[in-house]
């Protein structure tokens, strides 16, 4: 991830936060030599943050009445920002369904996770818990794919067995693909 500074009279980016914050409170310092005794306005810009996004060239078919290339709006992918900066799981569509899954339909997903090595204890709540942190630990690693590798995963293990944990049926115990 890429940082952004702002000195107040000049824009730079630099590797890690640690970087962009020491460069920020030298620009401070620097200003700090100039106000005899007001502060110059630009101190005010002076700033750093990640960036979400950069400009990209993209190609453009070849038209005497058009430019060979153009930019776009590249962003960082949201689940790569929020892992970087340390962020809390975000509060949108697809964490909305994972948390709103009720325990028994988790209660199938525990089943597969204790048959392919979780501890889930059998508590409704426990396996519910078990399930909601499955399934966002997906979600934070594949972002909105995180059903499809969700239903990967469920049909390499039925694939591999027929018996969920003594209980019934791989098939019904798991779940169908459209409920991952």
């Amino acid at each position: 991830m890429q940082w952004f500074v702002n000195t107040g009279d000049s824009f730079e980016t630099v590797d890690t936060k640690e970087a962009a914050q020491a460069a920020a409170l030298k620009a401070i310092d620097d200003w700090r030599g100039c106000c005899d005794p007001d502060w110059p306005e630009e101190v005010r810009e002076v700033c750093f943050g990640p960036i979400f996004g950069h400009a990209a060239e993209i190609d453009v078919e070849a038209d005497p009445d058009s430019f060979y290339a153009d930019y776009v709006l590249d962003e960082v992918p949201t689940t790569k920002v929020q892992h970087d900066l340390g962020f809390q799981v975000p509060y949108d569509g697809e964490t909305k369904f994972i948390l709103g899954t009720v325990c028994f339909v988790a209660a199938k997903y525990a089943h597969f996770l204790r048959a392919t090595g979780y501890e889930v204890p059998s508590k409704a709540e426990l396996e519910q818990a078990a399930a909601l942190h499955w399934m966002l630990n997906l979600y934070l690693l594949h972002g909105s794919d995180w059903r499809r590798v969700a239903d990967e995963q469920v049909v390499a293990w039925m694939k591999g067995k027929t018996k969920c944990d003594g209980q019934q049926d791989a098939t019904t115990a798991s779940g169908s693909s459209e409920s991952a």
